[in-house]
């Protein structure tokens, strides 16, 4: 899964002054460049399909026209929806009818509570280690918690 960045387009998530993102447990600084594209080329011949997710639309849509510009299949470099679900088999995938959605497409490539918490505990993270000693850490902790606790 990845996602890129169209060249015109500016994300969302770099516009409110975000510069990582959370992949699995860990934080990766956010970096926009054609090391996807390469990396993808690199893996190259692709027995199957190629599924792009986890990325802005209009990033993915510029992800999906560069790595057909480096000779993927128009049809088989896929860009699902949020809860599309596929059915993999020999002929190649097949989308199934759509259950049930957690939220409609459009509002993935918006900020919510989820950007604020990354924000917030990128934010913790720096406070933390800015901290000038064991105690002043473990103060700040308390005092988040107590607060949270009301």
């Amino acid at each position: 899964n990845a996602g890129y960045p169209g060249s015109a387009y500016q994300s969302p998530v770099a516009l409110n002054g975000l510069s990582a993102a959370r992949v699995g447990s860990s934080w990766v600084t956010l970096k926009y460049s054609s090391v996807l594209v390469a990396w993808a080329r690199a893996r190259r011949p692709v027995a199957g399909s190629t599924f792009l997710a986890h990325g802005e639309p209009e990033a993915l849509a510029g992800l999906r026209d560069r790595l057909q510009a480096a000779g993927f299949a128009a049809d088989a470099t896929l860009v699902p929806t949020i809860d599309a679900t596929f059915t993999l088999g020999a002929s190649g995938p097949v989308e199934q009818p759509p259950g049930i959605t957690r939220i409609p497409p459009a509002a993935t490539a918006t900020l919510d509570w989820h950007n604020d918490r990354a924000r917030f505990l990128l934010g913790l993270d720096d406070m933390l280690d800015r901290a000038p000693t064991e105690a002043a850490r473990r103060a700040l902790l308390a005092r988040l918690t107590r607060d949270l606790a009301q």
